[in-house]
């Protein structure tokens, strides 16, 4: 239980690290508050591309808070979000992200 738990953590990281450096990888951000807009046409992705997320589960205020920001996020870059949660399973969460890597 423990592996699968260490395996929930590491690609929940791995997740986060890989949408925080998607958003803005190669790209010019410009501050506004607290966020950046990253400008989509030199960010590496097309403007509309669908950018996917999967959380372990939105059980507590942390997670579910990351499923709303993630969401809102993405759109405000000019993304297509498609955020899914696993319901702390990782097999289901290993399947959603290999889904996402097909699609």
């Amino acid at each position: 239980m423990k592996t699968g738990k260490r395996l929930l953590t590491v690609l929940t990281a791995a997740a986060l690290v890989a949408v925080n450096g998607l958003a803005f990888a190669g790209g010019s951000a410009e501050k506004k508050g607290a966020a950046a807009v990253v400008d989509v046409k030199t960010a590496g992705f097309a403007a509309g591309s669908t950018i996917g997320v999967s959380l372990p589960w939105l059980g507590t205020q942390n997670w579910a808070e990351a499923n709303e920001m993630f969401k809102k996020e993405l759109a405000a870059a000019g993304f297509k979000p498609l955020v899914q949660q696993a319901d702390n399973k990782v097999p289901q969460q290993q399947q959603q992200i290999e889904s996402m890597i097909q699609n």
